[in-house]
């Protein structure tokens, strides 16, 4: 946390403090103080993911959390509801996942192009697309 955001030499440097995120606890106490141990097979996370490492931003949670908290996540809509993966759509509706992306973001097929299906969309999880 404190190599990738005071670094530059870090490889994840850019993504960190290249983007102007900082570690805002003073020091290794103060961490501690507020966030405790980390529960077992928990890594730390930033709720918003372009503020700092901070009191009230940061949390514990596991790698397969983590992992839907990428900059490059996405929202699935599918008439009404949300879903953080396609694959969650998927499994609701009963059906493989490309069907999910295809009809949340349409699709090319030979010289054919196919619109998304009325109700189903998606959206970046961050920022713009």
């Amino acid at each position: 946390m404190l190599d990738r955001c005071g670094n530059p030499r870090n490889k994840h440097y850019r993504n960190y403090g290249g983007r102007g995120i900082k570690v805002l606890w003073p020091n290794f106490e103060a961490f501690f103080s507020d966030m405790g141990h980390p529960p077992h097979g928990t890594w730390i996370e930033r709720e918003d993911n372009d503020g700092h490492y901070a009191p009230g931003n940061c949390s514990w949670i596991t790698p397969s959390e983590n992992h839907l908290n990428k900059r490059t996540s996405r929202i699935w809509t599918v008439n009404g509801t949300e879903y953080r993966r396609a694959a969650d759509a998927a499994i609701v509706l009963g059906v493989h996942p490309s069907i999910i992306v295809r009809g949340c973001n349409g699709y090319t097929r030979g010289n054919k192009t196919y619109e998304p299906r009325d109700g189903w969309s998606s959206r970046p999880k961050y920022g713009a697309a």
